[in-house]
């Protein structure tokens, strides 16, 4: 407990530099029928080196899609978003996603799922193993490399959907949900195993971004805590977390935060009749949004399976041909072949 107390203090002390800006973004979408979804407006958000930040907020309140237009898989209808300065017009290659679906491969082995991302990448076979084994073992699933997905529990498959994201090393991990799939422990042991990982001297994320509803588990994860309200999304608070870690659940401090975030989340005036039938109606429209994300997430695994097909049947001639010339005393770079959709990439595809 003191080490992960005394890590915590280094990770907070060691906030510096801006990885992701977002200057008065607003997104909307327009449907088939023509009518015009405003689901965020004027938000204006940056994640720094050293933080896990938690984006708390009601249905309807844009969550899922204000982390993606961080993630540059959708783009913003206006606004800026800046990666490491730079203003983003595609996929932000600083960025893994782990999604609250599990997305894994049926037909793969942990192992094979965790390395998908570095595939896809063109990296080395022997790079590929030596890196997918470091996470799983990191994640808690050593001995489980050769499993297949129906093997496994859903703690389990969210636990290789989280390694496939940390092997790729990015500057920002993205969380979406990821435990409201998970029964209440399960989910609590996954949270103490993330916090491990954040802790963890030898970590390579630099900065944390999850999505919750849950205001417990943002108190309880982050280090600062942004509210969206809700029709359309838009900043209520950001609000810092100014405790220590491990954060005990039933303190007062942590009892005192929760109920702070509360009474911000929901306002002090109770809600009119026309507001509540606004909100139902926006639920309603998430819940369309949110079976659209899904489809996309699927779209993002079919691509990059799409490409290792198409590569599957080159892989023994390939290791063979390497094989013959490191016999001959030569060497030969891995062969870079990847065709992914417009929005799959290997950091969209981390969940």
């Amino acid at each position: 407990m003191n080490t992960l107390k005394s890590n915590a203090k280094k990770v907070q002390s060691s906030i510096t530099s801006d990885i992701i800006d977002a200057k008065h973004i607003s997104q909307s979408f327009t449907s088939d029928s023509g009518t015009t979804q405003h689901v965020l407006h004027d938000i204006s958000f940056t994640l720094r080196e050293g933080e896990i930040v938690a984006i708390l907020g009601r249905s309807g309140a844009g969550k899922s899609t204000f982390l993606r237009t961080m993630a540059g898989l959708v783009q913003p209808t206006e606004g800026t978003v800046t990666y490491r300065g730079r203003e983003l017009t595609g996929p932000n290659p600083g960025v893994a996603i782990v999604f609250q679906t599990f997305a894994l491969m049926p037909w793969l082995t942990v192992q094979d799922n965790v390395e998908l991302g570095l595939r896809a990448r063109g990296v080395s076979k022997e790079k590929r193993t030596e890196l997918a084994l470091a996470a799983i073992d990191a994640i808690g699933l050593d001995g489980f490399e050769t499993a297949y997905p129906k093997e496994l529990s859903g703690g389990m498959r969210q636990r290789v959907g989280i390694a496939r994201a940390l092997v790729l090393r990015p500057d920002a991990l993205f969380m979406d949900e990821p435990f409201s799939a998970l029964d209440v422990l399960t989910a609590e042991n996954l949270r103490q195993e993330v916090l491990k990982l954040w802790s963890s001297e030898e970590r390579d994320i630099k900065s944390v971004l999850i999505v919750t509803h849950n205001i417990e588990e943002a108190v309880q994860m982050a280090d600062r805590v942004v509210v969206l309200g809700s029709h359309p999304g838009h900043l209520i608070a950001d609000v810092n977390v100014d405790l220590s870690r491990p954060r005990d659940k039933h303190s007062a401090e942590f009892e005192a935060m929760v109920d702070n975030l509360y009474a911000i989340l929901t306002g002090s005036a109770p809600e009119s009749t026309a507001e509540q039938d606004a909100s139902e109606d926006a639920d309603s429209q998430d819940q369309a949004n949110n079976a659209t994300n899904e489809d996309a997430e699927d779209n993002e695994a079919a691509a990059i399976a799409d490409m290792l097909i198409q590569r599957h049947h080159d892989d023994e001639d390939e290791d063979k041909q390497s094989e013959d010339e490191a016999e001959a005393g030569e060497t030969k770079a891995e062969p870079v072949a990847v065709r992914l959709l417009p929005n799959a990439t290997p950091g969209g595809m981390a969940g």
